[in-house]
Parts: C-alpha cells; sequence; structure tokens
C-alpha cells in the first residue's frame, strides 16, 4: 500500500487559524500553521494538490488516516474530536468527520457504487484535491495551553494520510 502524507503544525508561537489546507504544499514551501519550511519529514506530495497529481499519475484511495507527534490524551481527545477534517476532489467534498475519527482508526472508502466495484476514490491527475482541517477556535485555544504547559516544544505536528495505490507513468 502507498501513502501520500502531508502535515499541519498547531504552534503557540503563531495565531493558528480557523481552517488549514494540507496536500497543498510541497518540499520547501511553508507548512500550514508554522513558520517551517517543509521537508520528506511533512510531505511527500510532488506537487501541491491544487494542481492535482502529476501528468501520467493516478492513485486509488482506499483509506485515509491521521497522527501525531504526540501521544493522544484528553486534552489532544477534545481538541480533536471539536475539529473537522474535510477530503475535497475535483471540488467537491468527499468525506468529512472528526479529527478524533482519524486519529483512532483508518477510515476506509466503504461505499460500493455497483455490484462488483472496487470501493476507494480514484484520484487522477490534474484534478484538485486537498484536506482541509477546521478548527474550532475555544478548542485550539484550550489545545495551545496545553502544549505551554505540557511539552517542550510548545507544538502538536499532526499528518493526514491517503492510503491506497499510486501509480505513475499510467497510459
Amino acid at each position: 500500500m502507498t501513502q501520500l502524507y502531508s502535515a499541519f503544525i498547531v504552534d503557540v508561537d503563531t495565531t493558528p487559524p480557523d481552517l488549514f489546507s494540507v496536500f497543498t504544499y510541497q518540499r520547501s514551501q511553508m507548512v500550514p500553521g508554522s513558520r517551517t519550511p517543509a521537508t520528506a519529514a511533512h510531505t511527500n506530495v510532488p506537487r501541491s494538490g491544487w494542481s492535482g497529481l502529476p501528468v501520467g499519475w493516478d492513485m486509488f484511495v482506499r483509506s485515509w488516516r491521521a497522527q501525531t507527534n504526540l501521544r493522544i490524551d484528553e486534552p489532544l481527545m477534545d481538541w480533536a474530536a471539536e475539529t473537522s477534517v474535510q477530503l475535497d476532489y475535483n471540488n467537491k467534498i468527499e468525506r468529512m468527520m472528526p479529527l478524533l475519527d482519524l486519529l483512532m482508526a483508518p477510515q476506509t472508502f466503504d461505499e460500493v457504487a455497483y455490484p462488483g466495484a472496487q470501493t476507494g476514490l480514484w484520484i487522477r491527475e490534474n484534478l484538485t484535491f486537498e484536506v482541509r482541517i477546521l478548527m474550532q477556535p475555544k478548542a485550539t485555544q484550550a489545545l495551545q495551553d496545553f502544549l505551554i504547559s505540557h511539552t517542550r516544544g510548545h507544538r502538536l505536528i499532526c499528518w493526514i494520510y491517503l492510503e491506497g495505490q499510486l501509480r505513475k507513468d499510467v497510459q
């Protein structure tokens, strides 16, 4: 299984917006929510999702999930329960759910369009895709207060993964 991943950062040294877009930047561009240039640790997206996958590429996404650099305890769970994650493809909302669900277990694309069909989302070349993180200001402030008092780096890094089959040089 192949993974595309993209991160966002909740950093107490910056004012987080109510909305982050991930899969919309590539290496050397700023990671959403920080003053940190993206490296391979933050994303492996070949180009901005706003431009779609490169010519000759496609991906059949079977599931998506999230992961953080911190242990999932009560303050993080409270914030994640109040934070929505929305997957958009070709300017259409494909999925939306609480971040907490993605942190607890991979979520599959389980609707079947017709009998015998494979389930998933087919992302094709040059069609836009992004994941939007919609945060509630009160919950985000509580998370920042927790980060200040309980972490050394004062920031949370959260990765969103799209998992499936990525193909290059598709004719």
